[in-house]
């Protein structure tokens, strides 16, 4: 599985990772997810679990080390989380996770007061998924309204004028 945002590309170059997670914004992986997806948490896992949960656990220890607190989380609570990940949001990538926890160190959702850990991190993504979630209904309705001011008569009636005008002559 060689994908950009498939297993191996947080544990084969980690800065690479994060320098491509940088580069997106929420319309740019939701763009992404319409039209062409990265592999799902739920693919990567049937492909090889362990591996997934270590590129999981890898994008976690980056959130951790970025903020500066007395309780952090401890290695059992990031395998912890990685497994709820893979269990509550696996229909996310890599790359959402990564775009996540950047918005979480920009203060997006909320400032980390002295501690992080499993419940706080959950909250995050619960966040991220329902606006990653509102982003993509939002752009199926703008591209569903398009395709209705393009085609101003139905398909069936364009059919049955073509229809009736053969049968005309």
């Amino acid at each position: 599985m060689n994908q950009k945002f498939g297993i191996g590309c947080v544990t084969e170059n980690e800065s690479r990772f994060f320098v491509e997670v940088g580069k997106h914004n929420l319309q740019s992986v939701v763009d992404l997810v319409l039209q062409k997806p990265p592999t799902s948490i739920n693919k990567l896992v049937k492909f090889n679990q362990d591996d997934t949960i270590d590129e999981i656990c890898l994008i976690i220890l980056d959130l951790c080390k970025w903020f500066n607190v007395k309780n952090n989380i401890s290695e059992e609570q990031i395998y912890g989380i990685a497994e709820m990940v893979i269990s509550e949001y696996k229909f996310l990538t890599l790359l959402d996770l990564g775009l996540c926890f950047k918005f979480a160190k920009l203060g997006k959702y909320g400032k980390v007061y002295d501690r992080i850990d499993g419940g706080l991190v959950l909250y995050w993504l619960k966040m991220y998924e329902e606006e990653r979630t509102e982003t993509i209904v939002n752009k199926r309705l703008r591209q569903n309204d398009a395709h209705k001011g393009d085609n101003s008569t139905r398909s069936s009636e364009t059919t049955l004028k073509k229809a009736l005008k053969k049968w005309d002559n």
